[in-house]
């Protein structure tokens, strides 16, 4: 049987497919995601050594491009564990620390478990996602651009911003 999924492509229904073929699928959806929100997408790439699902990069105005590792994860049942959230905090922390991503979002189908959720919670870097959660980014970029904000906020680069206030630097300059 087929269907059409939300970008309009014709695809078998989920039974029809192998659990290979269902996570490509589910993998090409957050592709799509992604570059409906403006990132540029990479799939299936090898960043320093690590097999990476999605590469997806972004410029953002005033600042740098940033560079997110993006983990996707299709479940047919069962919640996405800690084992999972372990191997994926090695290798992001490992890609971050190498100065190759900025960040690591993992998304999912279904749900995390309470470990997992919890480990995530302690990084900066390290996000979780449902894929509702991500596909509602689309519908709300005040809620992706918080994120974006919140997420730089976390860098060590802002931490050594300096405001410049014209007009002190203007008087030191006259006076």
């Amino acid at each position: 049987m087929t269907g059409l999924d939300w970008k309009g492509m014709i695809m078998t229904t989920e039974g029809d497919l192998t659990t290979t073929e269902k996570g490509q699928n589910f993998e090409k959806e957050v592709a799509a995601i992604y570059e409906a929100l403006g990132y540029k997408v990479e799939r299936n790439v090898q960043v320093k050594g690590h097999q990476v699902d999605l590469l997806v990069t972004r410029s953002l105005a005033g600042a740098r491009t940033i560079t997110y590792m993006i983990d996707a994860k299709n479940r047919s049942s069962g919640s996405v564990g800690i084992n999972d959230f372990a191997s994926f905090s090695t290798t992001a922390t490992r890609l971050f620390l190498d100065g190759a991503i900025t960040g690591a979002i993992m998304v999912t189908n279904a749900d995390f478990s309470q470990i997992a959720s919890g480990q995530a919670l302690d990084s900066n870097n390290l996000r979780l996602m449902t894929i509702n959660e991500l596909r509602n980014e689309i519908f709300n970029p005040s809620e992706a651009l918080t994120r974006t904000i919140i997420d730089y906020e976390a860098r060590e680069i802002n931490a050594e911003y300096i405001a410049l206030d014209a007009e002190s630097n203007l008087a030191h300059v006259i006076g």
